[in-house]
């Protein structure tokens, strides 16, 4: 049986998607998409065996999962896909306001609370369905990620202002943001370590083929209305794939903080398969190093 692999339905994906195809990785694995809430509740509840994973999530089941070495979605500062859109300025969000979250997301939930606690503001928050209109009907900002956010950047109602959380990250930590990381099932690992290691690797090939290639993929995929190809090769540059130790401590201290607001148990180490990548994205798991081991 074909390992079930998870996708990201965005656009953040789309080097990795037309590499994968590229590389005719179909034929040796099977490729699930959904959006990161969707692939968050199936590898967790065992229905995908490697799979992006919002980092809040693997915090929340890092004793079931282990994470591959070099693979993450993440920002170095602004990231364009994870908006605030708020009908009042951001310090105005406090307590009697409401902020609408989409059903989509997991980390994003998780910084925006970081990010207003930090102004001392504790809105009443509410999830729904990610339509931009709709939202603010009710509340008086709405957060959007992915392809709906990219989306709403064309389309924002006037006098609304507008936060990039990658940004506000940026601002307040000096860090890069990391959104997802890759996981597989522990119990999926012990059991087949070495077809593990060759998804991974498959992975890691079809990262790099379609970061090396990215107008090929965009030209393939095509862009939705009103997104142009240049601003969808903009960004592509905005995001970051690998994972080193400025990944790590951008992690690090989203965990440190998502734990001080009780929105995790406790800070996770990162644990990672027993595996050195060579390529580009490469970070060497070494046991015995702070956080940051490998597991088995």
């Amino acid at each position: 049986m074909k390992p079930r692999v998870g996708l990201i339905s965005f656009l953040n994906c789309l080097p990795l998607a037309y590499g994968l195809r590229q590389n005719q990785a179909s034929g040796s694995i099977r490729i699930v998409t959904g959006t990161p809430a969707e692939l968050n509740r199936r590898l967790t509840a065992g229905g995908l065996d490697i799979s992006p994973i919002s980092s809040v999530e693997y915090a929340r089941h890092h004793k079931d999962l282990l994470l591959l070495p070099g693979l993450t979605i993440s920002s170095p500062d602004e990231v364009f896909s994870i908006l605030l859109i708020s009908k009042v300025e951001i310090g105005a969000l406090g307590k009697g306001r409401q902020v609408a979250l989409p059903d989509t997301s997991a980390t994003s939930h998780a910084l925006l609370q970081i990010i207003l606690h930090e102004y001392g503001l504790k809105p009443r928050y509410y999830t729904c369905r990610p339509h931009l209109e709709a939202m603010l009907e009710e509340a008086d900002a709405a957060l959007l990620i992915g392809d709906d956010a990219l989306k709403a950047r064309f389309q924002v109602p006037p006098g609304a202002f507008v936060y990039d959380l990658g940004q506000e990250w940026f601002r307040l930590t000096s860090a890069k943001m990391v959104y997802a990381v890759w996981a597989v099932r522990r119990s999926y690992y012990q059991r087949n370590p070495d077809l593990v290691r060759a998804v991974m690797n498959l992975l890691h090939k079809g990262l790099e083929t379609g970061l090396s290639e990215k107008k090929s993929a965009i030209e393939y995929f095509g862009v939705p209305v009103p997104l142009t190809r240049d601003f969808v090769m903009g960004y592509l540059k905005k995001l970051d794939y690998g994972f080193d130790w400025s990944h790590h401590r951008g992690l690090k201290e989203f965990f440190t903080r998502a734990h001080a607001l009780g929105l995790i148990k406790k800070v996770p180490a990162l644990r990672f398969i027993a595996h050195k990548v060579q390529t580009r994205t490469r970070v060497t798991a070494e046991k015995g190093s702070e956080g940051m081991q490998t597991g088995s």
